[in-house]
């Protein structure tokens, strides 16, 4: 879709879709659903690491951080940066570690096409979830490949650590508070670990009927949250477009090109000093 010259639509779906409009709102929609759900998973009882920092980090060289310019900001230092590292229950009872992903999709014509036809066959949380495993995987390919020589066909050791993890837990929010498999899934993971908290608590197990009062409350209160962050994220988006928040836009390009300006200056000033 161009980003130039589109008419805004009733309900703002393409707003959503435009890249070039700056501000943080994606990411604070984000955000926002990431922290209510490592609040759940630490009032539950189950073990979680939000944002795992460093995962990756030393398998990646020095080298490459040298060389690869987005690996020295943000995620790329680490090579990846999951949103969770979650405990999760396995089937022969013992708990295991696995990384999960959190997206928040808007009403976009990528996720939610306007034919008809491809959106009953496949709902847009499972199609957003269907890429995420090789949005992980096929970045630390190539620095195996590159990196440490790794041939076609065999899996290095980022990949190795990977695939330690199991399958990447796909945790998607759609624009209509639908949910993917996998959310599904991990709430009713906090459910049964909120339940087997509570009823060590007290002495004696939960019956069904509090186990849907639990699950119900945690899927309303994601749901409302997330359709908040959307609505705010919208708003946001909104009160950025039109000319004067281009020219605005345009300003504040001239302010920081003065300032690296001023910076070269100061340290080409400082170079001459120290070398006489």
């Amino acid at each position: 879709m161009g980003q130039h010259g589109l008419q805004l639509d009733t309900y703002g779906d393409n707003l959503m879709s435009v890249t070039n409009i700056p501000g943080d709102s994606f990411r604070t929609r984000h955000d926002t659903v990431k922290t209510l759900l490592n609040s759940f998973c630490v009032t539950s009882g189950i073990r979680t690491e939000c944002e795992v920092y460093g995962l990756f980090k030393d398998l990646i060289p020095q080298q490459a951080l040298e060389e690869e310019g987005c690996l020295e900001r943000g995620r790329g230092r680490q090579g990846l940066l999951p949103d969770f590292k979650i405990e999760v229950p396995t089937s022969d009872g013992e708990p295991t570690e696995r990384l999960a992903e959190l997206k928040v999709i808007g009403a976009v014509s990528k996720w939610y096409p306007r034919n008809g036809v491809q959106s009953r066959r496949k709902k847009a949380v499972e199609r957003r979830s269907t890429g995420l495993p090789g949005e992980y995987r096929n970045p630390l390919i190539k620095l195996d490949t590159k990196y440490h020589g790794t041939p076609d066909g065999r899996k290095g050791p980022l990949v190795r650590r990977l695939d330690s993890y199991g399958d990447l837990l796909c945790l998607v929010v759609g624009s209509f508070q639908e949910a993917s498999k996998d959310l599904h899934a991990l709430l009713d993971w906090l459910t049964d670990a909120k339940m087997r908290s509570i009823g060590l608590a007290r002495g004696w197990e939960g019956s069904d009927h509090e186990r849907s009062v639990i699950l119900l409350n945690l899927r309303r209160e994601l749901s409302t949250a997330a359709a908040k962050a959307n609505s705010a994220c919208l708003l946001s988006r909104v009160a950025k477009i039109g000319d004067g928040h281009r020219l605005a836009a345009k300003r504040r390009v001239w302010a920081r090109r003065e300032e690296e300006k001023r910076q070269e200056e100061a340290k080409s000033h400082w170079l001459a000093n120290i070398t006489g």
